[in-house]
């Protein structure tokens, strides 16, 4: 887990949390990240218990960061969760406007855990946003087979966007963020290499703090 010396909005610290496999899709197992980011910060002093922590997540199946959220419904103080993909931005379109469009360009990128264009584990989402709305969330996931797309409501997008952000970047932003952040904690005498798949959560921090 890597921390991110920067802020969003008046939230003082980000955590990026490194993408996971999701054991047969199931985003319970990631729990841990979240808590155990949280207790580091409270046991070092830089945050007080109640106060909530910002977590940039890399994903492309939404199960990782899904799993925040379910972290935050469990009572852990989260202030938002930062959805950072890479070239295949669909969730960015998605958390910007509500419509979700798997009708795009597929990408072999640097990030390969995150080269997806129908992430899963979303419909999770919009089934507890929604308020437990199933028959929504099957006309979308049907609409979403048939025609390649979906558009939500504007309340619910509102509702999603009190707690998610967003941000992509591509595979020169990718390298870019590598090399940065390993020049950065050379200089600190620190062991700061990131992977592939981190730095897009990286990149999409700096770009909304």
């Amino acid at each position: 887990m890597d921390r991110v010396e920067h802020s969003v909005a008046s939230t003082p610290y980000c955590v990026g949390v490194a993408d996971t496999v999701v054991v047969c899709g199931r985003p319970d197992c990631a729990f841990g990240y979240y808590w155990y980011a949280w207790a580091t910060l409270c046991r070092t002093g830089k945050i007080n218990p109640t106060e909530p922590v910002n977590f940039s997540v890399p994903t492309g199946n939404f199960g990782d960061i899904l799993a925040g959220y379910f972290a935050k419904c469990m009572g852990l103080p989260v202030g938002k969760l930062l959805c950072a993909s890479n070239a295949n931005n669909v969730l960015t379109e998605f958390l910007t406007t509500g419509r979700y469009d798997r009708r795009r360009p597929f990408y072999k990128t640097s990030s390969p855990s995150m080269d997806i264009l129908v992430s899963s584990n979303l419909e999770r989402l919009l089934y507890l946003a929604s308020g437990g709305d199933a028959k929504m969330v099957a006309e979308k996931m049907q609409e979403l087979d048939g025609q390649g797309w979906y558009q939500i409501g504007d309340t619910l997008l509102k509702k999603i966007q009190k707690v998610f952000l967003c941000g992509c970047c591509d595979d020169t932003m990718t390298s870019e963020t590598i090399k940065t952040v390993w020049e950065r904690d050379m200089l600190r005498n620190l062991a700061g290499l990131q992977g592939p798949d981190g730095a897009p959560s990286t990149s999409s921090t700096r770009s909304r703090c």
